[in-house]
């Protein structure tokens, strides 16, 4: 009898083990929900049109990748394409402008494409690629009207022109071209690489033209000028950041770089912003040279976590060009990984990172919503311009995966955001599109530039998949995007091409402000 009764305790206690953890649990979400529902019901809001959303693209595969506004207001859209009937200009009623390249529908080509600025009119087309994967990752513009991009090909004979580096080095290399204003040809086409693998970043123009490269390469013979003598990659066998400054007419390297501490180091994002140079990424390294005051200056043992640097350039003799390190900080919890995907800067020169955590303990302050939600969480964390202080740093997301595209920071430090959510409780307000309709749904958010109140956001997208390429804030509070679907329903308002046409379309889209409360 006695050792029954010690069984049945036994049990009750395995019983509450069990119990205990689910219910706290639940009663910590119901808290979370709680909090979050409250720091989301702020009544300042924005209410915002959509001017246009559209499809562009033809029978095969296509995905805009980047997107830019000139100040004319001229689109600007990149990305890849599969489709051998890819949309070209009309010359007249019948026949399409001849392509200058035929596209590869196997492993696909470089699309840039010029639209109207009401998207209506598809102005210019041309593609650059060559026999095998060709894939842009960034874009700028200059002064003229010159489109620049980067991405990374596998493709012996990807087209050179005027090149610091004409020869395929290996692996994946990064390539860089300058297309001219008129769409006519490339001004600049090269390859940038080692033996090994280069993936890569982002591009920025300086006033004179000059563009500046980041990205990131795992090969030991990447090619370097200047840099103080450091080697890349900082440690064999790892991967590093690389910097890369191009003369105006593509001819030269005025530096060539990396940064990096011992072990893998990526970045994704880079701002260019009165001469310093903004990058976020994720690092594995416990020994990145890390500036004094800065808000984490250790590695906090997830895997990876995030960072971010303010570089600037070191303009002596060029045998001694190099990079300074103004600024540099991890970001992170202890647990699994961080990883920043954009930067940018306000007026005042405070620093907004954003990326996703699977962190139930990544660093929050003043946070809008301060606990995790599930699964990949956006963060967004704003900074003083030394890094010394946090401005607020909070998560946003639901319950499933969110995957983040860009952020813009306006000239007030409100941030926008542009991605995509699995997540059908992602928080709205004031939404075109309040419920999640599909697999994937593009997401875009607004948040107030002290972090308080979140001022806008939006699903946009269709039954099935969507993906997000890039956003860019021109004009007016007007937001232009691109990115991808497979959805035939995919919402459509004053289209240039108003159905789906292959396997998956790029879309072009743009929503303006147009009142606050």
């Amino acid at each position: 009898m006695k050792n029954k009764k010690v069984n049945i305790v036994l049990i009750f206690v395995l019983v509450l083990l069990v119990l205990l953890p689910v219910s706290v649990y639940a009663v910590l979400n119901v808290v979370r929900t709680q909090q979050y529902a409250a720091s989301l019901s702020s009544e300042e809001t924005e209410e915002y049109v959509q001017d246009f959303s559209t499809f562009f693209g033809g029978s095969g595969q296509d995905s805009g990748m980047e997107i830019e506004v000139d100040s004319q207001g001229y689109i600007y859209v990149s990305g890849v394409t599969r489709s051998t009937d890819f949309p070209y200009p009309l010359r007249d009623i019948v026949t399409m402008e001849t392509p200058n390249k035929q596209v590869d529908a196997t492993y696909g080509d470089v699309f840039v494409s010029k639209f109207s600025p009401d998207c209506q009119t598809l102005l210019a087309t041309y593609i650059v690629g060559g026999s095998t994967q060709d894939d842009p990752w960034g874009m700028a513009l200059d002064s003229q009207g010159n489109v620049f991009v980067t991405g990374y090909t596998s493709s012996t004979d990807f087209p050179v022109v005027n090149a610091v580096q004409p020869i395929y080095g290996g692996g994946d290399d990064t390539f860089v071209f300058k297309l001219k204003a008129d769409f006519s040809r490339l001004l600049f086409s090269t390859y940038l690489g080692g033996s090994h693998f280069e993936e890569p970043g982002k591009i920025a123009v300086y006033s004179d033209g000059s563009a500046l490269v980041v990205g990131n390469t795992q090969s030991d013979d990447f090619p370097t000028v200047g840099g103080g003598g450091k080697a890349c990659p900082t440690t064999q066998g790892e991967w590093d950041v690389y910097v890369a400054k191009f003369s105006a007419d593509g001819n030269s390297l005025e530096l060539s770089t990396c940064f990096g501490g011992k072990g893998s180091d990526y970045t994704w994002g880079m701002k260019l912003h009165e001469d310093k140079i903004y990058v976020a990424g994720t690092t594995g390294s416990d020994d990145l040279p890390v500036t004094p005051g800065v808000i984490q200056d250790h590695f906090n043992g997830g895997f990876p976590d995030a960072f971010f640097a303010k570089l600037s350039i070191n303009y002596a003799p060029k045998k001694d060009i190099y990079l300074i390190e103004d600024v540099v900080s991890y970001l992170g919890g202890a647990q699994y990984y961080d990883e920043a995907w954009d930067i940018d800067v306000d007026n005042n020169g405070s620093i907004v990172i954003a990326g996703i955590t699977t962190s139930e303990d990544f660093p929050v302050y003043n946070a809008l919503a301060p606990s995790w939600n599930g699964w990949d969480d956006f963060f967004i964390t704003k900074v003083t311009p030394d890094a010394s202080e946090f401005i607020y740093s909070t998560y946003l997301g639901g319950i499933d995966f969110e995957k983040l595209s860009s952020i813009d920071v306006l000239t007030n430090g409100d941030v926008y955001i542009f991605g995509k959510t699995q997540s059908p409780d992602y928080p709205t307000k004031s939404a075109l599109q309040p419920e999640k309709t599909g697999l994937d749904d593009l997401i875009m958010t607004v948040i107030k530039n002290d972090g308080t109140a979140l001022l806008y956001s939006s699903f946009w997208g269709g039954s099935d998949h969507e993906w997000g390429g890039d956003m860019e804030i021109a004009g007016s509070y007007a937001m232009y995007f691109t990115g991808s679907t497979q959805s035939a329903d995919y919402p459509v308002i004053f289209p240039y091409q108003s159905e789906l046409k292959g396997i998956s379309d790029s879309v072009i889209g743009k929503l303006t402000l147009i009142s606050t409360n």
